[in-house]
Protein backbone atom coordinates (compact mmCIF):
# COMPACT_ATOMS: atom_id res chain seq x y z
CA UNK A 1 0.00 0.00 0.00
CA UNK A 2 1.40 3.35 -1.00
CA UNK A 3 1.46 5.98 1.75
CA UNK A 4 -0.04 9.11 0.17
CA UNK A 5 -0.86 12.22 2.19
CA UNK A 6 -4.61 12.56 2.61
CA UNK A 7 -5.35 8.91 1.80
CA UNK A 8 -7.27 6.72 4.21
CA UNK A 9 -5.24 4.40 6.38
CA UNK A 10 -6.52 1.04 7.49
CA UNK A 11 -5.41 -1.30 10.23
CA UNK A 12 -6.39 -4.93 9.88
CA UNK A 13 -6.29 -6.99 13.05
CA UNK A 14 -6.84 -10.75 13.02
CA UNK A 15 -6.91 -13.06 15.96
CA UNK A 16 -8.82 -15.47 18.13
CA UNK A 17 -9.77 -14.64 21.66
CA UNK A 18 -12.20 -15.41 24.40
CA UNK A 19 -14.04 -13.33 26.92
CA UNK A 20 -16.01 -14.24 30.00
CA UNK A 21 -19.10 -12.45 31.21
CA UNK A 22 -21.07 -12.89 34.42
CA UNK A 23 -24.71 -13.72 33.67
CA UNK A 24 -27.23 -11.04 34.48
CA UNK A 25 -30.25 -12.70 32.84
CA UNK A 26 -32.06 -15.95 33.58
CA UNK A 27 -34.46 -17.45 31.04
CA UNK A 28 -36.81 -20.28 31.96
CA UNK A 29 -38.31 -21.97 28.90
CA UNK A 30 -41.33 -24.17 29.60
CA UNK A 31 -43.39 -26.57 27.53
CA UNK A 32 -46.92 -27.54 28.50
CA UNK A 33 -48.64 -30.36 26.63
CA UNK A 34 -52.21 -31.57 26.86
CA UNK A 35 -53.92 -34.34 24.93
CA UNK A 36 -57.52 -35.52 24.89
CA UNK A 37 -59.86 -37.10 22.36
CA UNK A 38 -61.93 -33.91 22.14
CA UNK A 39 -60.58 -30.67 20.65
CA UNK A 40 -62.56 -28.36 22.96
CA UNK A 41 -61.49 -30.30 26.04
CA UNK A 42 -57.84 -30.21 24.90
CA UNK A 43 -58.01 -26.43 24.51
CA UNK A 44 -59.73 -25.99 27.89
CA UNK A 45 -57.07 -28.06 29.64
CA UNK A 46 -54.29 -26.18 27.86
CA UNK A 47 -55.81 -22.87 28.96
CA UNK A 48 -56.21 -24.14 32.54
CA UNK A 49 -52.59 -25.29 32.74
CA UNK A 50 -51.16 -22.03 31.44
CA UNK A 51 -53.34 -20.13 33.90
CA UNK A 52 -52.10 -22.31 36.80
CA UNK A 53 -48.50 -21.47 35.91
CA UNK A 54 -49.29 -17.78 35.35
CA UNK A 55 -51.10 -17.47 38.71
CA UNK A 56 -48.26 -19.23 40.52
CA UNK A 57 -45.78 -16.74 39.04
CA UNK A 58 -47.98 -13.75 39.87
CA UNK A 59 -48.33 -15.01 43.46
CA UNK A 60 -44.57 -14.60 43.98
CA UNK A 61 -44.37 -11.18 42.36
CA UNK A 62 -43.80 -11.76 38.64
CA UNK A 63 -45.77 -9.49 36.32
CA UNK A 64 -48.62 -11.14 34.39
CA UNK A 65 -47.07 -10.16 31.04
CA UNK A 66 -43.65 -11.57 32.01
CA UNK A 67 -44.68 -15.05 30.82
CA UNK A 68 -44.49 -14.98 27.01
CA UNK A 69 -45.66 -17.51 24.43
CA UNK A 70 -42.86 -18.50 22.07
CA UNK A 71 -44.66 -21.35 20.27
CA UNK A 72 -48.17 -22.73 20.22
CA UNK A 73 -49.61 -25.55 18.13
CA UNK A 74 -52.41 -28.09 18.09
CA UNK A 75 -52.01 -31.34 16.17
CA UNK A 76 -53.94 -34.52 15.66
CA UNK A 77 -52.16 -37.53 17.11
CA UNK A 78 -52.18 -41.07 15.71
CA UNK A 79 -50.81 -44.51 16.56
CA UNK A 80 -49.92 -47.16 14.02
CA UNK A 81 -51.40 -50.60 14.68
CA UNK A 82 -51.79 -53.82 12.73
CA UNK A 83 -55.23 -54.85 11.61
CA UNK A 84 -56.53 -58.46 11.46
CA UNK A 85 -54.68 -59.06 8.16
CA UNK A 86 -51.36 -57.70 9.48
CA UNK A 87 -51.55 -54.37 7.66
CA UNK A 88 -50.63 -51.19 9.47
CA UNK A 89 -53.44 -48.75 10.05
CA UNK A 90 -53.37 -45.35 11.70
CA UNK A 91 -55.65 -44.90 14.67
CA UNK A 92 -56.63 -41.44 15.92
CA UNK A 93 -55.54 -41.02 19.55
CA UNK A 94 -56.56 -37.42 20.17
CA UNK A 95 -55.71 -33.75 19.87
CA UNK A 96 -52.40 -32.64 21.27
CA UNK A 97 -51.73 -29.03 22.26
CA UNK A 98 -48.15 -27.89 22.84
CA UNK A 99 -47.52 -24.49 24.35
CA UNK A 100 -43.95 -23.21 24.74
CA UNK A 101 -43.43 -20.26 27.07
CA UNK A 102 -40.54 -18.24 28.39
CA UNK A 103 -39.95 -16.18 31.47
CA UNK A 104 -36.97 -13.84 31.60
CA UNK A 105 -35.79 -12.32 34.85
CA UNK A 106 -32.71 -10.79 36.40
CA UNK A 107 -30.04 -13.27 37.43
CA UNK A 108 -30.71 -14.10 41.08
CA UNK A 109 -30.35 -17.68 42.29
CA UNK A 110 -32.68 -17.19 45.28
CA UNK A 111 -35.38 -15.73 43.01
CA UNK A 112 -34.83 -18.57 40.54
CA UNK A 113 -35.40 -21.13 43.33
CA UNK A 114 -38.62 -19.38 44.41
CA UNK A 115 -39.82 -19.30 40.81
CA UNK A 116 -39.11 -22.99 40.21
CA UNK A 117 -40.82 -23.90 43.48
CA UNK A 118 -43.91 -21.90 42.46
CA UNK A 119 -44.03 -23.55 39.01
CA UNK A 120 -43.64 -27.00 40.57
CA UNK A 121 -46.43 -26.34 43.08
CA UNK A 122 -48.76 -24.83 40.45
CA UNK A 123 -50.58 -28.06 39.61
CA UNK A 124 -49.34 -27.97 36.01
CA UNK A 125 -46.44 -30.17 34.95
CA UNK A 126 -44.35 -28.26 32.44
CA UNK A 127 -41.04 -29.48 31.14
CA UNK A 128 -38.55 -26.68 31.54
CA UNK A 129 -35.03 -25.57 30.75
CA UNK A 130 -33.00 -22.85 32.42
CA UNK A 131 -30.45 -20.69 30.59
CA UNK A 132 -28.16 -17.98 31.90
CA UNK A 133 -26.89 -15.20 29.65
CA UNK A 134 -26.18 -11.49 29.46
CA UNK A 135 -28.78 -8.85 28.67
CA UNK A 136 -26.52 -6.71 26.50
CA UNK A 137 -24.70 -9.21 24.27
CA UNK A 138 -23.71 -6.44 21.86
CA UNK A 139 -21.85 -4.52 24.61
CA UNK A 140 -19.90 -7.64 25.57
CA UNK A 141 -19.03 -8.25 21.93
CA UNK A 142 -17.93 -4.63 21.41
CA UNK A 143 -15.85 -4.67 24.59
CA UNK A 144 -14.22 -7.93 23.52
CA UNK A 145 -13.47 -6.59 20.04
CA UNK A 146 -11.95 -3.41 21.47
CA UNK A 147 -9.91 -5.37 23.98
CA UNK A 148 -8.44 -7.75 21.41
CA UNK A 149 -7.77 -5.05 18.85
CA UNK A 150 -6.00 -2.93 21.47
CA UNK A 151 -3.97 -5.93 22.65
CA UNK A 152 -2.92 -6.80 19.09
CA UNK A 153 -1.94 -3.18 18.42
CA UNK A 154 0.04 -2.98 21.68
CA UNK A 155 -2.13 -0.27 23.22
CA UNK A 156 -1.86 -1.29 26.86
CA UNK A 157 -3.65 1.79 28.25
CA UNK A 158 -6.75 1.12 26.17
CA UNK A 159 -6.63 -2.62 26.78
CA UNK A 160 -6.40 -2.05 30.54
CA UNK A 161 -9.50 0.16 30.45
CA UNK A 162 -11.40 -2.37 28.40
CA UNK A 163 -10.20 -5.24 30.59
CA UNK A 164 -11.84 -3.55 33.62
CA UNK A 165 -15.19 -3.72 31.83
CA UNK A 166 -14.67 -7.32 30.78
CA UNK A 167 -13.57 -8.74 34.13
CA UNK A 168 -17.00 -7.98 35.61
CA UNK A 169 -18.35 -10.90 33.52
CA UNK A 170 -18.07 -14.68 33.72
CA UNK A 171 -19.77 -16.39 30.70
CA UNK A 172 -17.52 -17.62 27.88
CA UNK A 173 -17.85 -16.16 24.40
CA UNK A 174 -15.35 -16.97 21.67
CA UNK A 175 -14.70 -14.40 18.99
CA UNK A 176 -12.97 -14.80 15.65
CA UNK A 177 -12.10 -11.67 13.73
Amino acid sequence: MENNAGSNRFITVKGIGSITAQPDLTTITMKLETKTMDYEQTMQRATSEIELVRQALISIGHERQALKTIDFNVNTDYDSQRDAEGNFIRRFTGYKCSHALKLEMDFNMKRLGETLDAISASGASPEFQIAFSVKDKAAVSIAATGFFMAERMGLSTISTQVRLVITAYHIACHLLF
